[in-house]
């Protein structure tokens, strides 16, 4: 997936594992490559590769502007935001501009899994446990948080800062 803005691209690598009777492509290594000068870093997941998780990577990583890139920090603990003019200096020294993660009230983690970016600076995912899957949109710029679906109110958020509040879409 190239990003054009900023001579880089993210290349993902895999394989494909049988599940039942049919082959699902599972990826398991995401590099960022700078296309002009050839450095580039390898991002590697802090619960390592998933060789059997076909969705623990996704490859929607660049924001429609170009200035943001996503990445699963792992299944519970959300996503980690970078600025695409920092990638592969971010993800050398594993920081983040911003991560955001969202658990039940109880502390109880919750499994998330990214669904695609919602403008420029906000992007929606999914989180849950087994089949029960609730959306949610995290917007940067304001750290808000919006959980999708009616009546769900047993959330909590945290962001790079701390605590944050999941409000209800109207």
């Amino acid at each position: 997936m190239p990003n054009e803005k900023y001579k880089l691209e993210a290349r993902f690598s895999g394989s494909d594992v049988d599940v039942g009777d049919r082959k699902v492509p599972v990826i398991e290594q995401l590099t960022i490559r700078n296309s002009e000068t050839g450095q580039q870093v390898q991002y590697n997941r802090p619960d390592g590769p998933s060789t059997s998780d076909a969705h623990a990577y996704f490859t929607d990583v660049w924001s429609p502007d170009y200035e943001l890139l996503v990445l699963p920090l792992n299944r519970f603990r959300g996503f980690c935001i970078i600025r695409a003019a920092d990638a592969l200096a971010a993800i050398q020294k594993q920081t983040c501009l911003d991560t955001v993660l969202v658990r039940a009230e109880t502390g109880t983690a919750l499994w998330h899994q990214f669904e695609k970016w919602d403008t420029d600076h906000s992007f929606v995912f999914n989180v849950g446990l087994s089949d029960d899957q609730i959306r949610l949109r995290y917007d940067l710029a304001p750290e808000r948080l919006t959980v999708l679906e009616p009546d769900v109110k047993f959330l909590e958020g945290e962001n790079s800062k701390g605590k944050i509040k999941v409000a209800q879409s109207l």
